[in-house]
């Protein structure tokens, strides 16, 4: 009993963990986009 308790915790563990990366997904592509887009023009500007 104990132990299948403690298998539903985890999956629903996982579960949890997994719809927070995908709720950070967005958030986090908004911070990184802007760094992203200036090295892009960067890299256009002095090419090597």
């Amino acid at each position: 009993m104990l132990h299948e308790i403690q298998t539903w915790f985890n999956s629903a563990q996982a579960t949890a963990v997994v719809a927070f990366l995908i709720t950070l997904i967005p958030v986090i592509w908004k911070l990184i986009k802007p760094i992203v887009d200036t090295k892009n023009k960067n890299r256009k500007k002095y090419p090597r």
